[in-house]
């Protein structure tokens, strides 16, 4: 089920807009692999419902129907990767995001480094285009630069600025999950470059739709977790507001050297709370999981974490929005194994 991006030598260049770098829509006709059909609705619905959890609103939609029309959704695309380095996780976190503004498009692209403490934000552009190309697409700008493979999929990303120098190279496809050109999921095997030292991992992609004030609220989570020589494993839950997320059924896919597997009615539960003082609500301190069908269990301890909130809710509380880093243990078939990665948790 593997596919294999082009493996050709890769050097930092721009890409322009009009190739409609990384188009998700686009990804049914002109990708070698094949997409990855999720065996429960309700599974796809927890990777890809995002925008219903998205911490941009905090607005009751139904007293601003009118004014939420005349919001553009912002198209949103994330690059997580998650590794190890030293003795401590690793994640990155890149964000594009892109809104139609009077003809053109306001673009913007922020950089998270978590290694240790604090969270380190490397990157924080804004931008305006001609509303040629996708919204969707990848854009260079500034301190970042971007390679392309066939059909113009990311391949790669080079950030140098000053000092600072980062370089994310996407590796072989493990998977991916599509609901129409608005809702993509894609996991792929990476590598990371800081400085002079290159570590090896996992890259999760999301794709979704913002609409401010318009969206349903809800919670959200992903953990992408790797381990050992070869195992990746990726949880995630989706839950509307009336719902705790800590209730929310949650899916799995464990990746390892030689077999793919996936389930339903996967347990993950909050364990312990950390406030975020400006949303007035609180965090997971970390996360039980289990997968009663396969008989793993494992404990997850959350690290730092930076956040995002967004606006005041009538009750005074604001959504949010943390990347996490987490290491922990995974048992699986009574064999224990050491696992590093991300957690990402939004709520609004």
């Amino acid at each position: 089920m593997d596919g294999q991006r082009n493996a050709a030598k890769l050097e930092p260049r721009a890409v322009s807009e009009q190739a409609g770098l990384g188009d998700p829509s686009r990804a049914g006709r002109s990708r070698k692999w094949p997409v990855r059909a999720l065996r429960h609705a309700w599974a796809a619905a927890a990777f890809l419902h995002l925008a219903a959890c998205a911490p941009d609103g905090g607005v009751d939609p139904s007293a601003t129907a009118t004014d939420s029309a005349a919001v553009p959704p912002r198209h949103t695309r994330e690059l997580i990767f998650a590794g190890q380095r030293g003795a401590e996780p690793l994640v990155c976190v890149l964000a594009f995001g892109t809104t139609a503004d009077a003809g053109d498009r306001s673009r913007e692209v922020r950089g998270w480094l978590g290694h240790g403490a604090p969270w380190d934000t490397f990157l924080n552009e804004q931008w305006t285009t001609g509303a040629h190309g996708s919204p969707w697409a990848v854009v260079p700008h500034g301190p970042l630069r971007i390679a392309a493979g066939d059909a113009a999929e990311v391949e790669a990303l080079w950030f140098r600025r000053g000092g600072k120098s980062l370089a994310l190279q996407l590796g072989p496809n493990l998977g991916q999950w599509s609901r129409g050109p608005a809702s993509h999921v894609q996991l792929a095997r990476g590598t990371l470059r800081v400085g002079g030292e290159t570590s090896a991992g996992a890259v999760l992609e999301l794709v979704y739709l913002r609409r401010p004030g318009a969206d349903p609220p809800g919670v959200s989570e992903q953990l992408l977790l790797v381990g050992g020589d070869s195992l990746v494993l990726l949880l995630g839950s989706a839950a509307p507001a009336d719902r705790p997320g800590s209730e929310a059924p949650a899916f799995a896919l464990l990746r390892t050297a030689d077999s793919t597997r996936e389930w339903s009615g996967v347990q993950l539960t909050h364990r312990g709370g950390r406030p975020v003082l400006e949303a007035r609500r609180e965090i997971p301190a970390g996360w039980d999981l289990m997968v009663p069908a396969a008989g793993i269990r494992g404990r997850i301890e959350a690290h730092e974490f930076t956040a995002e909130t967004g606006q005041v809710e009538r009750t005074g509380r604001r959504g949010v929005e943390a990347h996490y880093t987490v290491s922990g243990w995974v048992e699986i078939e009574g064999e224990r194994v050491d696992v590093v990665g991300m957690a990402r948790h939004v709520v609004r």
